[in-house]
């Protein structure tokens, strides 16, 4: 007996329409795509994924042997199209924050890869950056905005435009202790 025919035939893997659609184009994996199926509020798709989860704990390396997403959703009344819309959905609300994190993981590489290429001779981009972050050059300031020009006049030319704390405070503390009475002055409000 030859060693091909020992050995015995596997299935065909698992690749349904849904699961060619989704992994890779849209989701790197089909752990990816439960758990944004698992953040989507309907009784059918907290099943469906129970369901994937089960097959997964069964059969933990033979994806062959699970169902495939067609399957699950057929078995859950799922639409193929609802599927697709669901998942797009969670993946649109929840993407920003995964988006942030997968960039802070990824920022040492990319430092040190924009380090390596500031180091070359065309490196000129990167090793700008790389100054005005030490602040060795100074960096470009944003815009800057002049709310109230007359007051910044007011200021130049020696008063601030409203009295002196110093005084008002005395002038207050006069009246508390009924010194004085109170006459509001300009800016103090009566």
């Amino acid at each position: 007996m030859s060693r091909k025919a020992s050995i015995r035939k596997q299935p065909p893997p698992t690749t349904g329409f849904l699961h060619r659609a989704l992994v890779p184009p849209l989701f790197d994996t089909e752990t990816e795509v439960i758990k944004y199926a698992a953040m989507v509020d309907d009784e059918r798709f907290s099943h469906l994924v129970k369901q994937y989860r089960s097959d997964t704990a069964r059969w933990p390396r033979q994806s062959n042997m699970r169902r495939d997403f067609d399957t699950l959703c057929r078995e859950n009344g799922i639409r193929d199209d609802e599927f697709v819309g669901q998942l797009a959905a969670a993946a649109y609300r929840y993407g920003v924050d995964a988006a942030n994190i997968y960039a802070s993981i990824a920022h040492p590489e990319v430092v040190k890869a924009s380090i390596e290429q500031a180091k070359k001779p065309q490196g000129v981009a990167d090793r700008e950056m790389h100054f005005k972050h030490m602040g060795y050059i100074p960096a470009p300031k944003g815009q800057v905005i002049n709310v109230n020009a007359q007051a910044g006049v007011q200021v130049e030319a020696g008063g601030s435009g409203m009295p002196a704390f110093e005084d008002r405070t005395l002038k207050l503390a006069k009246v508390i202790r009924a010194d004085v009475a109170f006459e509001p002055a300009d800016g103090d409000g009566a």
